[in-house]
């Protein structure tokens, strides 16, 4: 039997029913996406301890701020209890040399003596990093250039105990470099520490304001230099040494009867190897001075 043959009219009745289904979808299609632009946003009610977010919140994932409202604070530093003896401490050395006898080194320093003081161990580590570090620097420069055949380099380093109480310890450290032809360079450093936390004292903990307190230490400081230095007193050089920058004043002590400056060599003589060294008493400091700070004790202002 022969077949028949669907004319074009009718494949067109054919395709109808899916073309209109397709023609529904599309419609649905654009229809919705209408309704979700044009459709207002969802508010959420705020209330008086609500903060704004930089996005959604889910459960037991941590939100991120942005990076402009995150506002660092200070975490203090934990507290000991501290006794009332006065800590022991030992001298501790540390000793290097070179193979071939370019240079040695000998540092003596303060290491307290285990559970004398709550932050030993911390205090201890501190002090001898910063030797390692400035002596490991020393070896890799100037150690190894001998300025005389046969001569050796020498790093040495010697402290002052200028105060050890339960709550405070204090030393002036000098470090001789002898490396040099020009002759021995001594440079100076202080060790201060809170006993209750272990940390470094910085003026900041000693005084109401840092720059306020070198500009009245400046202003005392020739006057007290002027009987120590003698002949010596050139005052072009001693108002440039001790001009009220806190650089002239890294090299602070603490002491029962005041605030020891030590200077620089050169930056209050022209000549010589002299460090000469102020102490500031503290009744001329009382009125800066930081009434909570923990060397009120000292001052009487606690």
């Amino acid at each position: 039997m022969r077949s028949h043959r669907k004319s074009v009219f009718e494949r067109v009745l054919d395709l109808a029913p899916a073309v209109v289904v397709l023609g529904a979808g599309a419609a649905a299609v654009v229809v919705a996406m209408n309704l979700l632009v044009t459709a207002p946003p969802i508010t959420v009610p705020a209330t008086a301890s609500s903060t704004p977010s930089s996005g959604p919140s889910f459960a037991d994932t941590p939100s991120l701020l942005p990076f402009a409202s995150i506002v660092p604070t200070d975490t203090p530093a934990p507290r000991a209890s501290l006794s009332n003896h006065q800590p022991r401490f030992v001298h501790s050395v540390i000793k290097d040399s070179d193979p071939g006898g370019a240079w040695s080194v000998y540092l003596s320093y303060p290491a307290f003596v285990t559970n004398e003081t709550p932050w030993a161990i911390q205090i201890d580590t501190d002090i001898r990093a910063d030797l390692n570090a400035r002596a490991g620097q020393w070896e890799s420069g100037p150690a190894s250039h001998r300025w005389a055949k046969g001569r050796t380099n020498t790093f040495t380093g010697s402290f002052n105990t200028e105060m050890v109480s339960p709550a405070i310890a204090s030393w002036t450290y000098f470090v001789v470099d002898d490396s040099s032809a020009r002759g021995p360079e001594t440079t100076v450093e202080t060790l201060n520490f809170d006993l209750s936390t272990g940390q470094r004292l910085t003026l900041d903990d000693v005084f109401i304001d840092a720059t306020s307190a070198v500009s009245v230490i400046s202003g005392l400081a020739p006057g007290l230099l002027r009987p120590q230095l003698g002949v010596a007193y050139v005052e072009s050089v001693v108002d440039e040494g001790t001009s009220p920058l806190l650089s002239n004043y890294n090299n602070w002590a603490v002491t029962r009867t005041g605030l020891r400056i030590t200077f620089n060599q050169h930056q209050v003589v022209s000549n010589g190897l002299a460090l000469p060294s102020i102490v500031v008493p503290w009744s001329a400091l009382r009125s800066i001075m930081n009434t909570t700070g923990p060397v009120a004790d000292l001052t009487g202002l606690s």
